[in-house]
């Protein structure tokens, strides 16, 4: 991917030069170890690949870098950075691992579990336990924000596959209603359910 179309995805006004400056923190606080715990060189490894326009490299450079201290205060920077980076290469798995990673951070934030459960909504085909952690995700986002328009569609989207029809379609009016962009890509598709 050139550079261009990187700051497509990030922003037109942002250069990737890595993990850190896809958060706009810079190379001065790796230089200060601001975010204590993250190993330096996975860091600049993500730089590395970011400049080189390697970026499933770069996003497999993150997952490690997030796997690698659980206390760590840095660990959100990491996952949302890794959230972007994913859901821009459309590498559904390690987008989830990047946003289970911001709800444990943050298990109240409304965006987050909207996100979560859109994410989770987003496959082809979706288990049981999947089709079950986006509802969840997608009521709390409900609890914290009541009308929060992505809750709603992704709450609509998981009732449309439990065959409740009439309940979807009311959730989903409600959600265009509150923003309408939410169909700009058509009508909602819904998951197949595997077994």
């Amino acid at each position: 991917m050139k550079s261009s179309a990187l700051r497509g995805v990030f922003g037109a006004g942002t250069v990737l030069l890595g993990l850190l400056v896809l958060l706009g923190l810079g190379e001065s606080l790796l230089a200060r170890r601001a975010l204590p715990g993250l190993d330096v060189e996975y860091v600049r490894g993500v730089n590395e690949y970011v400049a080189e326009g390697k970026l499933p490299e770069a996003l497999r450079q993150m997952r490690l870098a997030a796997q690698m201290d659980f206390a760590n205060p840095g660990r959100p920077a990491v996952f949302s950075a890794m959230e972007r980076l994913a859901h821009a290469l459309k590498d559904r798995e390690s987008e989830l691992v990047a946003l289970r990673g911001l709800r444990a951070s943050s298990p109240a934030d409304a965006d987050v579990n909207a996100r979560l459960g859109a994410a989770l909504l987003s496959a082809e085909e979706i288990s049981p336990s999947e089709l079950a952690e986006a509802a969840r995700a997608c009521e709390r986002a409900l609890a914290v924000a009541p009308g929060h328009p992505r809750a709603l569609y992704g709450l609509a989207v998981v009732l449309a596959a439990q065959g409740h029809a009439d309940k979807a379609k009311e959730l989903l009016r409600e959600a265009v209603r509150r923003d309408p962009s939410l169909l700009s890509g058509g009508a909602p598709r819904v998951p197949r359910r595997r077994a």
